[in-house]
């Protein structure tokens, strides 16, 4: 009886030492350490996705979410780690119970994203071989995309699956998972992040110029005539439309990123038919500077921007560097309008 008693207690040893002890502590760093794996991964594809994009397509000064991103990530991978590395210290190869169900969600999950992210890339693929145009850029961003998405989640399903906890498996795939975030990081830091940086100015240039147009035409209708200076319209203007936009459009004047010259020609005014009160239409000159060039600045223009020789509105800002000159118009209407000499 004694030796019966000895060897089920030897058994029960046995099994305990191969098999992970399913403790709370130990389930929730399992379950963190999958989970932000995963995200990690999500983060990094993402930051490779739009990477290529800016790669292939050129730069553009909306770096806004490659800086979003690269926090992302920078955030997520050393919670990844530190969480991979105190749930290792207690995995064992064997799990049961909530070891075992924690371990078949992520696996059955990742696996699922893997298989589809391959899927994508082959579709990409297939589309650029089938492609009646020149522009792939599309499909080879989907592809460096899902690559990313593919190899990570495919080795996170194998490292879930097989840990091989007597191995420096576990060491090599984390090594591996910091490699390729850090190499996206300096990438969307080099290169976007960077952009942002030394294309700054010129992003302020767009803008002031998109606000001048507003707070010329809100101070026209409240004096009759155009502001002699941008910096008059932002004083009166600004607090109609908002203090953003004027001190915009202050700051580009200051560093001379954007200059005004009212009344290049004479006005007109004139009676529209059925109307009681005259419309008189004044013309002024915008003069916008870019440091860079920029072949997708106007991509961007606001619903303002109309073209035609004295418009209402920027037709588009101009992608090429240097100093570009817009002839503008504002019209008024009422009696309070000063009458042209």
């Amino acid at each position: 009886m004694v030796m019966v008693k000895k060897a089920t207690s030897s058994q029960v040893s046995g099994r305990s030492s191969s098999t992970q002890v399913n403790s709370p502590s130990v389930a929730i760093f399992q379950w963190l350490s999958y989970a932000f794996w995963g995200w990690t991964a999500i983060a990094t594809a993402a930051l490779v996705g739009i990477c290529t994009n800016f790669a292939l397509n050129g730069y553009t000064s909306n770096y806004e979410a490659v800086a979003y991103v690269v926090a992302a990530a920078f955030v997520l991978l050393p919670i990844a780690v530190v969480c991979d590395v105190l749930f290792s210290r207690r995995e064992r190869d064997e799990k049961d119970r909530v070891g075992m169900v924690i371990m078949v969600i992520h696996a059955v999950l990742f696996a699922l994203i893997a298989v589809a992210a391959l899927a994508s890339l082959v579709f990409s693929l297939v589309s650029i071989v089938l492609s009646d145009t020149s522009d792939i850029s599309g499909p080879l961003v989907s592809i460096a995309t899902s690559a990313v998405l593919a190899g990570f989640f495919g080795k996170l399903t194998f490292r879930i699956m097989r840990p091989m906890t007597k191995t420096r498996m576990r060491l090599w795939l984390r090594s591996f998972f910091v490699l390729v975030v850090l190499a996206a990081m300096v990438w969307g830091i080099a290169g976007p992040v960077t952009q942002t940086l030394v294309r700054k100015d010129d992003a302020r240039a767009q803008r002031a110029a998109e606000a001048s147009q507003l707070l010329v035409n809100e101070y026209l209708n409240q004096n009759g005539q155009l502001p002699a200076t941008l910096q008059e319209a932002s004083d009166l203007a600004g607090s109609y439309l908002g203090n953003t936009d004027g001190e915009a459009v202050s700051s580009a004047v200051e560093d001379s990123l954007l200059s005004y010259t009212p009344n290049v020609r004479p006005a007109e005014t004139k009676t529209v038919s059925g109307a009681t009160e005259p419309e008189a239409t004044f013309f002024y000159e915008l003069c916008v500077t870019f440091k860079y060039d920029d072949d997708n600045r106007g991509q961007y223009a606001s619903y303002l921007f109309r073209p035609s020789a004295y418009s209402d509105g920027i037709p588009g800002t101009s992608p090429v560097a240097g100093e570009t000159c817009y002839e503008m118009q504002a019209v008024s209407y009422g009696s309070d309008v000063v009458r042209p000499l």
